[in-house]
């Protein structure tokens, strides 16, 4: 701290204040607290473990600083029931192997992308690194691009045949 703001801040926690003055500066230093306290984190969902037997998982949505101590005893963290194939439409329901989940539903579908390190090879994934067991798909064969380059292998749903 500089001298000289430091005299000037003796200077006045020294000098006599009123009752009024000095509840003034109370409110406002609370206030002006309150302005700069930390915005608030998003929820996540959680499939929380009640270690009930006739309801062992439910969804709740629980601030994002609360996500390690939920890790910590085995809750699956940042579910979204929509399209978590390990929590489809609720916890604990899993989509089988040529599924994928949509809606909080599991279909035998998925979406059209290239194959990592085949030069394009257009597939149909069900899941990040999962593809369609059962057969062709409806994916086009000559791309790989990124959406919008021109490519036909861009994230179009596909069925699994």
């Amino acid at each position: 701290m500089y001298p000289a703001r430091f005299d000037r801040l003796m200077k006045g926690l020294l000098t006599p204040h009123s009752r009024r003055g000095v509840l003034a500066g109370v409110l406002a230093g609370a206030l002006g607290g309150a302005r700069t306290a930390r915005a608030k984190l998003p929820k996540i969902g959680v499939c929380h473990h009640t270690n009930s037997a006739t309801n062992p998982l439910v969804f709740i949505r629980v601030s994002a600083r609360a996500a390690k101590a939920h890790a910590a005893h085995g809750d699956a963290i940042d579910v979204d029931l929509e399209t978590d194939p390990d929590n489809c439409g609720e916890c604990g329901n899993v989509c089988g192997p040529d599924q994928s989940c949509q809606g909080g539903e599991c279909l035998r579908q998925g979406r059209c992308a290239p194959i990592p390190g085949s030069g394009g090879i257009c597939r149909c994934f069900v899941r990040s690194g999962v593809t369609c067991p059962t057969g062709p798909t409806a994916c086009p064969s000559d791309g790989g691009g990124p959406p919008g380059s021109g490519s036909a292998c861009s994230g179009l749903p596909c069925p699994c045949l």
